[in-house]
């Protein structure tokens, strides 16, 4: 008989291997959006994403490419990822001091007890 394949409450794809009487797992990439992904210091942002352990905290961090400090990050907002591993928050890009210059910088958001990271550009006008 084919394999059985269910979504799960977690977000994830089950599935029965009967060749070898077991169950496997498909979960979802973490990833991560920026809205809107470009503007100016100080730009009120909505960051979403997904992939993440259902009920874990997930930090989102806005990274330059600044040196100094090594380099600059700024906590953005944290979140509680859903039942299916969704999070979404609001924030804003730091000040113009703590922005970086213009171009792409990076907003980053890590699963603290799953390890997950992923990254989206944002890009300073």
């Amino acid at each position: 008989p084919p394999p059985v394949i269910a979504a799960g409450p977690d977000g994830a794809l089950w599935f029965t291997n009967r060749g070898n009487d077991s169950i496997g797992r498909i979960t979802t990439p973490a990833f991560v959006a920026v809205t809107p992904d470009s503007g100016p210091a100080r730009t009120p942002v909505v960051v979403s994403g997904g992939g993440f352990t259902p009920g874990e905290t997930v930090k989102v961090s806005y990274l330059t490419g600044l040196l100094s400090p090594d380099p600059m990050r700024a906590t953005l907002c944290n979140a509680t990822a859903g039942p299916d591993g969704s999070f979404a928050c609001n924030a804003m890009i730091p000040r113009t001091t703590k922005a970086g210059a213009m171009g792409a910088h990076t907003v980053n958001a890590s699963g603290l007890t799953s390890l997950e990271k992923a990254t989206v550009t944002f890009t300073l006008t």
